[in-house]
């Protein structure tokens, strides 16, 4: 109850300074960046006749792949440890 309490006057606090101080709009160049995106993205396409682009992203999710289904693995060993009685080593 009194968490509570605290936790609505920090919230009212707050947007009583939200609403006295006057913050500026966020810069262009924060909004903007579609286009720089682009230019990053065309560029990188461009590297393609020297960079194999398609086998970096292969290689890339194949190791994402492995360490998730290692994460699968890991937590499957920790829920059949549960039943068990933790007989086994399974957190690490």
């Amino acid at each position: 109850m009194i968490v509570e309490k605290l936790i609505e006057l920090c919230v009212w606090l707050l947007g009583l300074v939200v609403t006295v101080i006057p913050f500026p709009g966020p810069p262009d160049w924060l909004t903007s960046t579609g286009g720089a995106f682009a230019s990053v993205f065309s560029g990188a396409v461009a590297l393609g006749v020297w960079f194999p682009t398609g086998l970096v992203l292969a290689v890339i999710l194949g190791v994402f792949a492995l360490r998730l289904s290692g994460l699968g693995v890991r937590i499957g060993r920790m829920v059949l440890s549960l039943f068990t009685g933790g007989g086994g080593n399974a957190g690490g």
